[in-house]
């Protein structure tokens, strides 16, 4: 190559645009690690039990225990001096021979326990008015309705609980 021949070089690439399409890049890596540690994190945690529960105790009616009573939780939603409501949940269970029972993976919240065995009168059918969430709930020992608070990653063990007559 002679000293006086043109020299060709080489053309930069536009470095404002690589530099955009780096950060978009790494944006873009931080994004996907951030989610891979966030559901890490999730699915650990589901494994240990994350934040929920177990709510147990035994059902009870007339001084012995009632076996085989399906029960449902319901959340409560609204609570003002006696008045209490509350939305059912997919927490389900039943009570074995010796009215014991336990809802398993119960979430943060407050609670009642609903008996979903129960007996409406043909006439309340009829005239559209079922029971009442105080007729359905599970009581306290003073006969109150129960109403209890699960908190995150702890269950709670109610003891005896009565069925409503």
């Amino acid at each position: 190559m002679a000293l006086d021949e043109p020299v060709e070089t080489a053309t930069r690439p536009d470095t404002a645009a690589s530099r955009h399409r780096l950060r978009l890049s790494l944006v873009f890596a931080v994004i996907v690690v951030l989610a891979a540690a966030g559901v890490g994190a999730f699915l650990a945690s589901q494994s240990r039990g994350g934040s929920a529960g177990t709510v147990r105790g035994t059902l009870i009616t007339d001084g012995a225990p009632v076996a085989r009573n399906a029960l449902q939780l319901a959340l409560v939603t609204n609570q003002s001096g006696q008045t209490l409501s509350a939305e059912t949940t997919q927490y389900k269970a039943s009570s074995n021979e010796k009215g014991r029972f336990e809802f398993t993976r119960v979430r943060a919240g407050r609670y009642v326990i609903i008996d979903l065995n129960f007996s409406i009168p043909l006439s309340g059918l009829s005239s559209g008015s079922g029971p009442s969430l105080d007729q359905l709930a599970v009581r306290n020992a003073a006969g109150t309705v129960l109403v209890f608070d699960v908190s995150a990653s702890k269950g709670v063990d109610l003891g005896d609980v009565y069925k409503s007559s």
